[in-house]
């Protein structure tokens, strides 16, 4: 998932932060994760809340 959502990102000419991305990728933010929400809304969220 990290290589799909990094090469996505280039693609797009997008900036990430390639340790959130790994983060994300491994399953470690599943609090963000619901029952009723697509996986892109609740990456979105989690995104929205993370501290900058």
């Amino acid at each position: 998932m990290f290589l799909l959502g990094a090469l996505s990102g280039e693609r797009e000419n997008l900036a990430y932060d390639p340790e959130l991305l790994d983060f994300g990728a491994m399953g470690i933010m599943d609090q963000y994760a619901s029952d009723t929400e697509r996986f892109e809304v609740d990456g979105s969220n989690a995104a929205r809340d993370f501290p900058s």
